[in-house]
């Protein structure tokens, strides 16, 4: 939350921009690893896969809540950051789907907001890459018995 303060109170739409919230992901990462580390001292250097992907995961999914609460009481604060989410849609689409009528685009996203569903769905879709991630780190990051396929 603090990196995204930061962008805030910098340049309210730099930290809507899509480099910033993959900067984050760094960020996530750094303390993915921290908790394995932890988790693997406590339990003398031996951590097996499924724990460590257990530590891994629950760290981003405690710091992916916290983000999308923050996110969901900003914008909630700050109207001119949804206008500006709003503008960046516009663009995208724009930009990507240059055969679809520009009124088209603006006509649906009159009364555009960020709903604590839309919010939701985004925490879900950001768990299942955090979990994706928690298996990379973990496989990495193992120590002790291996895990034997059947």
């Amino acid at each position: 939350m603090l990196y995204f303060l930061l962008f805030y109170f910098l340049d309210k739409e730099s930290m809507l921009k899509m480099w910033v919230a993959f900067v984050s992901v760094i960020i996530y990462f750094f303390f993915m690893v921290i908790a394995i580390k932890e988790q693997r001292t406590i339990k003398d250097d031996m951590i097996d896969f499924r724990e460590a992907i257990s530590v891994a995961f629950q760290t981003f999914i405690i710091a992916s809540a916290l983000y999308h609460i923050f996110f969901f009481y900003i914008m909630k604060v700050d109207a001119e950051l949804v206008e500006m989410l709003k503008q960046i849609t516009i663009d995208f689409q724009k930009r990507y789907f240059a055969d679809q009528d520009l009124a088209d685009i603006e006509k649906n996203l009159e009364g555009y907001s960020i709903s604590f569903s839309d919010v939701l769905l985004s925490f879900a879709q950001r768990a299942i890459g955090g979990f994706l991630l928690s298996v990379l780190i973990a496989a990495t990051m193992r120590r002790g018995k291996r895990l034997k396929l059947k």
